[in-house]
């Protein structure tokens, strides 16, 4: 019996059928969030969970209070309170990004369900109703280009048409208009800048343009970027620290078998990750590698190799020490 069984149990049960139930789940996957409204579970939380997030969850549901956190400092989040709550779908296959993004849309009240790649975006549309979805350009199995075009193709059909916000790590010249010439109604660069997410995802839902501001297209402070919270800070610290060992070993894996694509693939997901601690050194390591790998060269690699397991160690370190204070 999974959490969700007990859950319907102890609704069924008139003895204890109001009890206030919240959901631990480790996986965050697309369909939880639903499940959990259906069944009128409190609070859903994924797993790792801090201790201080937990209390601070706890506290919130028994006190009833369900209104959007008001912690970020102003200047960090649009200044008007969204209209409504909306339903997001995020295809992003990082773990780092996917919490982070998760947890600054869910303080304005907004219900995010996550799938890992294109094919399992297009699954869970396929199965519920969103109002926007973000969706990460490159991806394992199906990336977004290609899931955007499916989505596109069936709204030929359907006659809908569901905002579609791009977020690469490139930010080269051309890029948003090859995301716009994609299907894509906007485009975000990662690392992702707190204010500008939420106006756009809250401006395409509304149908109305969030306005631009140059002040977001440039990288700010690693705090500011997730609005002052300490706290999500050190548990997208813990994610990273507990992640970065497997993007080197795939890294590691990719050069010994000289395998350019897996190489490609694997010093993307890493640059992706570091890029949210403006951890340059990394961040340029991982882009030679990944460079590496798309062209297929693989001179100078164990420089490159040396370099990259000395900074991302340090980088590790650095951040083990900020989540465990």
């Amino acid at each position: 019996m999974d959490g969700f069984d007990v859950a319907q149990r102890i609704r069924d049960d008139p003895s204890v059928a109001g009890a206030t139930i919240m959901m631990l789940s480790s996986s965050g996957q697309y369909g939880e969030t639903e499940k959990c409204r259906e069944l009128g579970i409190a609070n859903h939380l994924t797993k790792p969970v801090d201790q201080r997030d937990l209390l601070s969850a706890i506290a919130r549901t028994l006190s009833r209070d369900h209104t959007p956190r008001t912690t970020m400092p102003d200047a960090m989040l649009p200044k008007d309170v969204p209209d409504r709550r909306l339903r997001i779908l995020l295809a992003e296959d990082n773990a780092v990004n996917q919490r982070l993004a998760a947890s600054l849309l869910e303080r304005r009240g907004h219900h995010v369900t996550i799938a890992p790649n294109g094919r399992e975006a297009l699954t869970a549309l396929d199965r519920q109703a969103f109002d926007v979805v973000l969706m990460d350009v490159q991806m394992p199995e199906m990336g977004g280009f290609e899931a955007t075009a499916a989505i596109r193709r069936n709204e030929q059909t359907s006659g809908a048409h569901i905002p579609i916000i791009a977020m690469t790590a490139h930010a080269m010249k051309g890029d948003r208009e090859r995301c716009l010439a994609g299907g894509m109604d906007e485009y975000l660069t990662k690392p992702l800048d707190s204010r500008r997410l939420c106006e756009l995802v809250e401006s395409l839902a509304a149908g109305t343009s969030a306005p631009m501001d140059d002040d977001t297209l440039i990288t700010a402070q690693v705090l500011a970027r997730v609005g002052g919270d300490r706290e999500l800070l050190a548990e997208i610290s813990r994610l990273f620290v507990d992640d970065a060992p497997g993007h080197l070993q795939r890294i590691r894996a990719a050069l010994d078998a000289r395998d350019g694509d897996a190489l490609r693939r694997a010093a993307h997901g890493l640059k992706g990750a570091a890029a949210n601690f403006d951890a340059d050194a990394v961040v340029a390591i991982a882009r030679q590698l990944e460079d590496m790998g798309s062209e297929g060269n693989f001179d100078d690699h164990d420089r490159a190799w040396r370099e990259l397991t000395n900074e991302t160690e340090r980088l590790i370190s650095a951040l083990r020490a900020f989540a465990s204070s």
